[in-house]
Formats: C-alpha cells, sequence, structure tokens
C-alpha cells in the first residue's frame, strides 16, 4: 500500500500524543506517587493498608516507565498502527528493535496487571 502524505492535522495530533504521553509520566512521577505514599504513611490508617498504598505505587510508577520506554520504542520503529498491531499479536519477533519493543510492550502489560492486582 502506498503511505498517504500527513496533513497538518494528523501532523499536530502525533506531537500532541507523543507530548501527552511525557506529560502523564512527569505528573505521575511528580506528583500522583508522593502525594499518595505521604498520604499514606501521614494518615491515621493501619500499617497494612499504608502497605498496600506503597505497592500500588510502586506499581504504579512501574506503569508509567513502562509505558514511556514502549511509546520511545515505537517512536523509533516507525510503525503505522496496523504494523504495531501485526507487531504484537504475532510471533516473538527476530529482528533487535522489534524485539525491543515487544518486550517493552510485554512489560506494560505486566506493570498494568500489577497496578490492577494491587
Amino acid at each position: 500500500m502506498e503511505k498517504q502524505p500527513e496533513g497538518k492535522i494528523q501532523l499536530y495530533l502525533r506531537l500532541l500524543g507523543q507530548g501527552m504521553t511525557g506529560v502523564t509520566v512527569l505528573l505521575g512521577v511528580l506528583i500522583v506517587i508522593p502525594l499518595t505514599v505521604w498520604f499514606a504513611w501521614s494518615g491515621s490508617s493501619s500499617t497494612a493498608y499504608s502497605i498496600v498504598q506503597l505497592l500500588f505505587c510502586f506499581s504504579f510508577a512501574w506503569l508509567l516507565i513502562s509505558l514511556l520506554r514502549l511509546q520511545r520504542n515505537l517512536r523509533k520503529l516507525g510503525l503505522s498502527p496496523e504494523d504495531r498491531t501485526q507487531l504484537f499479536s504475532g510471533p516473538r519477533p527476530s529482528d533487535p528493535d522489534e524485539l525491543r519493543a515487544w518486550q517493552c510492550g510485554w512489560q506494560f502489560m505486566y506493570a498494568a496487571l500489577a497496578v490492577l492486582l494491587a
């Protein structure tokens, strides 16, 4: 298939999506996680509840970092959405760059599962 030229709207949406990923990670690491940890340990809750909240914060940080790594690796590959779907739905790739993105995708899935279980 021939690639269609990117219009200005698609370019702006792509830049907005890339910027929002960075902003999400930055806000999560600098604001959400420290405030949650502070509320967990300063409140009058039990120690077990504080430990569960701390585990949630660590898994949330793992999720944000894996999201950033996945987004960076996929951007380096320059894959279209269809190619990304094919990469993650197929077997383990043999190309080292695709393998790195594939592993980051699985790392993101494990982190999302850890957040859901925490």
